[in-house]
């Protein structure tokens, strides 16, 4: 197969397989014996198969992404480009989908379902409308390839603003390429609305607040917003609504709108590499230090504690 950096799917852009010659441009195979001595992901169609014939075309970007990312994360030198799809990030999405759906059938409304990516996020967005979601959107434009989470959260900000108003916006706690968790956050603001994140279950909505418990380090809050509020949600707050033949076949037929940088009013000079943040460094934090007990009488542990704050200058 090609390079882990040469791995791009012309269907991406030709919106069909062209059979690439001599061979896949993703793949030459799936399952097959994987060898990266020189940095690089080789696999073997006549020990695997023929990937597209295994997954399907829709599923073959993500499959090999997915698959690459796995040799990168065990010694590849090559950094590979997009966002992974993980199964838990999949889940969370639906259950995201389902506490909508459920707000509607108590609440009315509707829900509406939003990505940003190529193409290929129309998968995606079928299975929120074979769910019960009305209505779909997709932002693809190519000025926001290799988008960070600020210019990924700037786009989604513009594009909810001009589909419309808005009383609940639900999103996935994290991606799974740097597990930054910041999106659902930047949304909200962008937007300058309320936000909880964490959330394990909606208690109550009103018809200005919504009250949900969510998970904190220290154990779990109970926290009451104004409307509209945005949540990122967890795997724990409800089980996913299954498709329904009928809307399935809905789903597929349905026309998802696509709309680019210029159609959301979202500046492209903001997104991709041009975005105004940049990660200088990504590292695991150093484990912190045991603290010292002091022992004693409670005036004596006082004015040694005093003492070791003022040494520190902490006070």
């Amino acid at each position: 197969g090609l390079p882990v950096e040469q791995r791009r799917c012309a269907k991406k852009h030709t919106g069909h397989c062209v059979n690439c010659q001599p061979h896949c441009h993703i793949t030459t195979g799936f399952s097959g014996a994987g060898a990266f001595s020189d940095g690089k992901l080789s696999l073997s169609c006549e020990v695997g198969g023929d990937l597209p014939t295994l997954v399907g075309s829709e599923l073959v970007q993500q499959t090999i992404d997915y698959t690459d990312q796995i040799y990168l994360e065990f010694g590849a030198d090559t950094h590979i480009e997009g966002k992974l799809d993980s199964d838990e990030v999949k889940e969370i999405r639906r259950r995201a989908i389902r506490a909508g759906l459920k707000l509607v059938e108590e609440h009315g409304g509707e829900v509406s379902v939003l990505t940003v990516g190529d193409d290929s996020c129309k998968t995606t967005l079928r299975i929120g409308l074979s769910m019960g979601a009305a209505k779909a959107y997709l932002v693809n434009d190519p000025a926001l390839e290799d988008s960070d989470t600020w210019a990924t959260s700037y786009t989604l900000a513009k594009a909810i603003k001009s589909i419309g108003e808005f009383d609940v916006i639900l999103c996935g706690k994290q991606a799974i390429d740097d597990d930054a968790g910041q999106v659902g956050a930047g949304i909200a603001e962008q937007l300058g609305i309320s936000q909880i994140t964490y959330v394990n279950e909606i208690k109550e909505v009103t018809a200005d607040t919504l009250t949900a418990k969510r998970v904190s380090p220290a154990g779990e809050e109970v926290v009451e917003a104004k409307l509209p509020v945005l949540l990122t949600c967890e795997k724990s707050l409800n089980e996913p609504r299954y498709p329904t033949l009928k809307r399935t076949r809905m789903a597929n037929r349905a026309e998802i709108p696509v709309m680019d940088c210029a159609a959301i009013g979202a500046d492209a000079a903001k997104v991709g590499k041009n975005s105004p943040s940049a990660i200088k460094k990504l590292y695991t934090p150093a484990p912190r230090q045991s603290g010292e007990l002091i022992k004693g009488e409670a005036e004596e542990i006082g004015k040694i504690a005093v003492q070791k704050l003022v040494e520190q200058k902490i006070i």
